[in-house]
């Protein structure tokens, strides 16, 4: 059950308490250095390209032999 404090605040007392938590918490997060940062995003960038390839390969070799095996 809520703790009697939570209870007097109010809808709008417990909204802001939430959002004072959140800005507490986002203060603890220790963020990258901006070159860390650019790095990852490359490497993020060139597995999605290379990923989106291999399944575009993949579904058109896929479907080439099936359409091949249904047609003969």
């Amino acid at each position: 059950m809520a703790t009697t404090t939570q209870e007097k605040q109010g809808l709008f007392g417990r909204i802001r308490h939430f959002f004072g938590e959140v800005r507490e918490e986002g203060n603890k997060v220790v963020w990258p250095e901006r070159e860390k940062a650019k790095v990852d995003l490359v490497v993020v960038l060139i597995a999605t390209v290379f990923l989106a390839v291999a399944i575009g390969a993949a579904d058109l070799i896929f479907s080439t032999v099936f359409t091949w095996l249904l047609h003969s």
